[in-house]
């Protein structure tokens, strides 16, 4: 599953950079912060995807009685899901900041970590997300910011949006009851993780 979800974010910024280039933003800009010195490749963003879906996974965390579809999905899954519904919104949201193989990797994670923040009693601090994803603390800080800028807070995921995202990949039976798996390869991403009996001590708070 994380393949197929690393493949379509890719091919939209494989798509962004033959529209709109690579070069980089005006410094002052909002899309500066998301902009690396080199383009990633599909098999690099997936090889970061797969590891921040499998350190989420590994923390101790309990998953937030709101969450859409929760107890059908892993946390780390549903945390790279409902972070491709926000990065959906950003390009809705700012059509002329084109998703390139330059911004994209930086542009999920710090997705990923707004919806976190947003929708987890527990959420990963950004120190693990920096360590996670590969990307200087400082430069996730500065995407953060920006990303709160352009979506003025919104990292909230419906459940029509969520169901809207999985149709639109084909994933309508991922984590149904007596669905099939879409990857065998991933499928201990497909299982949620039972909710703790009782609540630890520590927190991964927001930075």
């Amino acid at each position: 599953a994380v393949d197929l979800l690393a493949r379509a974010i890719f091919n939209t910024a494989a798509l962004g950079a033959a529209r709109a280039g690579m070069a980089a933003p005006s410094p002052g800009s909002l899309w500066a912060p998301f902009h690396a010195a080199a383009p990633v490749s599909c098999a690099g963003l997936t090889r970061v995807l797969k590891g921040i879906v499998r350190s989420i996974n590994d923390c101790d965390i309990e998953m937030s009685c709101g969450n859409v579809w929760r107890g059908r999905l892993s946390l780390g899954l549903r945390t790279l899901l409902c972070g491709l519904v926000v990065l959906d919104r950003v390009a809705s949201l700012a059509p002329q900041l084109a998703v390139t193989p330059c911004n994209v990797q930086r542009l999920i994670i710090a997705c990923m970590l707004g919806v976190s923040k947003y929708s987890e009693d527990e959420p990963l601090n950004n120190d693990f997300w920096s360590n996670a994803g590969g990307v200087a603390l400082a430069d996730l800080n500065k995407c953060e910011l920006a990303l709160v800028r352009i979506l003025n807070y919104s990292f909230r995921v419906s459940e029509p949006a969520f169901v809207a995202l999985l149709a639109q990949l084909g994933l309508e039976d991922l984590g149904a009851d007596g669905g099939a798996d879409v990857d065998d390869v991933d499928d201990d991403l497909l299982r949620a993780r039972p909710p703790r009996s009782e609540s630890g001590s520590e927190s991964d708070g927001p930075s």
